[in-house]
Formats: structure tokens, C-alpha cells, sequence
């Protein structure tokens, strides 16, 4: 186990002094369709949201604003490129999409080879689906990981593809940016299957059974999503904000720019 978590930690290292400075996204023009998501995650049946996210799609690239953090991220899958923006200390961080799925195939290994079944399961997950055409229900159910989705057509396909790879990576974003949790494949199923049928999530119900490295504690997460296929105003100026930050701010590596968070 000790071995494992060495292991774990070496190649977290290396990441974390990772970072490959670039002013302006320089891809081709992308034929993509513009459209916003409101999501609101809560916990443990509270009416409370934990966090609130805007996620704008505007012209092949990815702009993610919480609205309780000064984090931005700028996914430009044009360019294989993340870009994390700190509103607060002026500072960007940038990561090449394959750095993250490498990232995330490091952890599979690390995962696979764990005392914990949980984390054994996440590395390879298989599920049982459950769908019920009636109310557009999917259930992906297993011993250690339950996904419910109500789900919703998408507004085009095109929509659907974006939407299905800004997750996923953001999925592998999460696992790099918060070590010790678990590898994303299991949502990356459910992105998956998703997409296939040309749907996106109107709400996401996860439920992870009492865990020892959760305090023995059941996970009872559930989110919810409003696509809406036309951005407004205030839409346009965060957008602008985020360019203006991304040309001017000062590049730091990860390590650096997750300072704030330790």
C-alpha cells in the first residue's frame, strides 16, 4: 500500500510541475454550435445547492465559471488544451488534454492494484444499465457505484458530442486537481452511454455506499442541468472577461496556481 501511494504521489509530482505556456487559442475556426448549461449540485437531500456552475460552448471552445470560486477553466479541445484562470491572483495555468488522459491512465493502474474494492471497481467499472424509455430514466447500477440520470434529448447532436467531451475532461481535470479521489471512468461510462443516444443529463443522482475512505459515510450527490441553445449579453461579456484574462495573466505552473486550495 505504501508502495502504491509513493507511486501515486511521483507521478503527481511530475504533473504538477508541468505547463506549457501559450498566449491565444491558435486552432482552426470550429464549425460549432454556441449554447449554455446552469448546473447545481447538491448534497445529502439538502435544497441548498454546494455549488452552482455556468458552462458556456462558444465556437468550439469550453468557458466554466463557479459561481462560488474565482477559477475559471477554458477548455479548447481544438487546440488538446486546458487553461485554468485564477480571477483572484491574476495567475493562468495551462495543460495539454493528453497530460490529463495520461494522468488519468496512471491512476487506473494505481487504482487497479488498491486494498479498496471501491477503487478497484472505479478503475474498470462495469455496470448494469437500466433504462426506462417512458420517463428517459437510465440507471447504472453495480455493488459500489450507482449513477440515476434522468435524461433529456440534446438539442442537436452536435450538442451532444460537445457536451460528452467537455465532461469527460473535465472528469480527468477533477482527478488531477484533487488526487486521492476516485479515477473518472465511471462517469466517463456514463458520459458515454449519454451520447450515444444523442441525450444529455437533466438531473444526475450518484449514490457510493458507507466507504472507509469516506468516514464510513454513504456519498449521496445529485445535480441538476438547464441547457438553453442561445447565449445573451452577460453571456458575451464573461466570455470577453475570460479572454482579456487569458492573454494578460501571469503563467504559473499547477503546483503554483493550487497554492490557494492547500
Amino acid at each position: 500500500m505504501l508502495l502504491l501511494l509513493f507511486r501515486y504521489r511521483w507521478f503527481l509530482l511530475l504533473m504538477l510541475s508541468t505547463s506549457v505556456p501559450m498566449a491565444a487559442f491558435s486552432g482552426p475556426a470550429v464549425q460549432a454550435e454556441d449554447f449554455r448549461v446552469e448546473t447545481r449540485i447538491f448534497s445529502d437531500g439538502s435544497d441548498q445547492p454546494v455549488s452552482e456552475t455556468l458552462t458556456l460552448f462558444a465556437g468550439g471552445v469550453v468557458y466554466d465559471f463557479p459561481s462560488d470560486d474565482a477559477r475559471v477553466t477554458i477548455y479548447a479541445p481544438q487546440d488538446n488544451r486546458i487553461v485554468l484562470l485564477d480571477r483572484e491572483r491574476r495567475v493562468r495555468c495551462e495543460m495539454s488534454e493528453d497530460l490529463l488522459l495520461d494522468f488519468s491512465a496512471r491512476v487506473r493502474d494505481w487504482a487497479a492494484e488498491h486494498d479498496s474494492q471501491l477503487m478497484r471497481f472505479a478503475a474498470e467499472p462495469r455496470f448494469e444499465l437500466k433504462s426506462e424509455p417512458d420517463t428517459g430514466w437510465l440507471r447504472f447500477a453495480s455493488r459500489w457505484i450507482r449513477y440515476d440520470v434522468e435524461t433529456r434529448p440534446a438539442l442537436s447532436v452536435d450538442v451532444a458530442n460537445q457536451y460528452r467531451r467537455s465532461s469527460d475532461a473535465f472528469a480527468h481535470l477533477n482527478t488531477l486537481t484533487n488526487p486521492g479521489g476516485l479515477p473518472p471512468f465511471a462517469r466517463l461510462a456514463v458520459n458515454r452511454a449519454l451520447a450515444e443516444d444523442a441525450a444529455v443529463p437533466a438531473e444526475i443522482r450518484l449514490h457510493i455506499p458507507p466507504q472507509p475512505q469516506f468516514g464510513n459515510q454513504s456519498v449521496d450527490l445529485r445535480s441538476h442541468h438547464h441547457f438553453r441553445g442561445a447565449l445573451d449579453g452577460s453571456d458575451q461579456a464573461r466570455l470577453e472577461e475570460a479572454a482579456r484574462a487569458n492573454a494578460s495573466f501571469r503563467d504559473v505552473k499547477l503546483r503554483e496556481f493550487l497554492k490557494s486550495e492547500e
